[in-house]
């Protein structure tokens, strides 16, 4: 996880088991408010000891999603995702401590991806795709 200081004072990231789980928990603490929210992600899938881009690389506006403009399967898919272990669930504009709890991929994450291991890439900018708030990368392992 990287974090930019101009929009954040402290970014956190435990990892730790939880009922024989991997789980993380993620602490964020903004120094501004964001309202203009940019997200892009990609998926990767390692073959042959490299990580090719692989289904999902796409870019979208947080705030017109939840505004319900715009909406395609992978923001949905997403962010029902997320909803359900973090605070990341409301209308922009997001301010204070956005926070992840209990997050594991095995658990949470809708799985239509064939056996592999795969990097998911999370980066968040605001207004434009020059003013990157932070990244957040997770590897997985889909038996």
């Amino acid at each position: 996880m990287e974090c930019n200081p101009y929009f954040i004072s402290n970014c956190t990231a435990r990892i730790f088991t939880l009922k024989g789980i991997n789980v993380t928990d993620i602490d964020i603490y903004l120094r501004k408010e964001l309202g203009d929210i940019i997200v892009h992600v990609t998926c990767f899938k390692q073959i042959s000891n490299v990580y090719r881009i692989f289904a999902i690389n796409v870019t979208w506006n947080l705030c017109d999603f939840f505004a319900k403009q715009g909406i395609n399967f992978y923001q949905t898919v997403l962010m029902t995702w997320v909803a359900k272990w973090s605070n990341v669930n409301h209308a922009c504009p997001y301010s204070g401590h956005v926070w992840g709890r209990n997050f594991s991929v095995k658990e949470d994450l809708p799985l239509f991806l064939p056996k592999g291991n795969y990097r998911l890439d999370i980066h968040v900018y605001e207004q434009n795709l020059t003013n990157k708030v932070g990244n957040l990368s997770a590897l997985a392992e889909v038996i």
